[in-house]
């Protein structure tokens, strides 16, 4: 049987992002179907699955995984090496963006808001800036 064409560049790019989201979800999955509860301040889980449920989902996850590492072997794919500091300044300028936005002025759109009020989320905001610029520095 002859040898299967190899893929080109732009395919293999491709199929390597396709991959990339694969994993990123499934680890996202497994992280959620793992954790019997998880609470933050601002976002709450609720626990709704049953124990069968769970279980068939972490064995599903589980073959997504298994069949992505299969098709990331088998074709080859390209591992994409992210340097660390640039994710994080990705994240930061995002968040700086985020921050800026919720600004009394931006956020008058939603409705008039008293000087008080104005005065209280700026400084609020203005205290979160301050720490974010002094890490987007370092």
């Amino acid at each position: 049987m002859p040898d299967k064409p190899s893929l080109s560049e732009p395919h293999r790019r491709s199929l390597s992002v396709t991959a990339k989201h694969v994993e990123r979800a499934v680890n996202e999955l497994n992280d959620l179907l793992g954790h019997a509860s998880k609470s933050f301040l601002c976002e709450s889980i609720t626990r709704s699955l049953t124990k069968d449920e769970r279980q068939q989902y972490v064995s599903l996850v589980r073959e997504l995984q298994r069949l992505n590492e299969q098709m990331f072997h088998t074709l080859q794919l390209e591992t994409s090496t992210m340097d660390e500091r640039q994710i994080i300044s990705s994240k930061l300028v995002h968040l700086g963006t985020v921050l800026e936005d919720s600004r009394s002025k931006k956020m008058r759109r939603y409705g008039a808001l008293t000087d008080e009020r104005a005065q209280e989320i700026d400084r609020h905001i203005q205290r979160l800036l301050d720490v974010l610029e002094k890490a987007i520095r370092t």
